[in-house]
């Protein structure tokens, strides 16, 4: 049976090429030259064009809030992919808050808004697209717990931004949780691993499961100050 990696690549190799680099043959209209002058999260930057400055929101990704876990680690991974780069932006239309909504090109041709949801930084922004490779890509960084995919369960940052809306996906108010596992809480930022005294105090709906304290410190948690060491 092929992998997700061998789906992936049958769906985005179109006449011998990869799309992003036939991007680089045939440029679609509403597109610039640009450079990267300042990375603000995992989905959003500052490019320099024609002596001014335009905000650029890299289109159909949602990447995690900056007080969200992974938040840090996506603007991270964005600021090493692109910072001072000369960069091809795609997209003529603006949101709400009058950024760019765009697709970003490298050099090398690859898109930033792919190598984010490949990398585990971000995820398909199912609200607005319904893009078939990044549904690809979102799938398989999943299967290979890539970035915040190392999280049992992520919130994602729509949901973030409005937890009344997410009470669904909460345990059981008052259920403990299991014994041996470290606990983090979504809300801080920080884990409690077992024998910290304020690990069964963690609220149900901020409460998020880890098997190790490594795999809290990869998702970019951080130890509570009153566990002890």
């Amino acid at each position: 049976m092929p992998s997700r990696r061998a789906a992936f690549l049958a769906l985005v190799v179109v006449s011998g090429c990869v799309a992003s680099d036939c991007a680089a043959d045939a440029e679609p209209p509403g597109w610039f030259r640009a450079e990267v002058i300042r990375v603000i999260d995992g989905d959003t930057v500052d490019v320099k064009f024609d002596g001014g400055v335009i905000r650029v929101r890299l289109r159909a990704i949602d990447a995690p809030e900056m007080d969200q876990p992974g938040g840090v680690a996506a603007r991270d991974a964005l600021r090493a992919l692109s910072e001072g780069e000369s960069v091809r932006v795609i997209g003529a239309a603006n949101d709400y808050w009058e950024r760019r909504l765009a697709e970003i090109l490298l050099p090398d041709g690859r898109s930033l808004n792919r190598l984010q949801v490949e990398a585990g930084h971000a995820w398909l922004y199912r609200k607005y697209s319904d893009d078939v490779t990044l549904r690809a890509l979102e799938a398989w960084a999943r299967e290979q717990r890539r970035g915040l995919w190392q999280e049992a369960n992520p919130t994602p940052p729509w949901e973030f931004r409005h937890p009344a809306r997410a009470d669904a996906r909460s345990p059981v108010a008052g259920t403990p949780p299991a014994d041996g596992a470290v606990i983090g809480n979504r809300s801080s930022g920080v884990y409690h691993a077992p024998g910290c005294p304020s690990r069964d105090e963690v609220s149900p709906r901020n409460r998020v499961p880890f098997d190790s304290v490594s795999a809290a410190e990869q998702a970019g948690y951080r130890r509570a100050g009153n566990c002890p060491r």
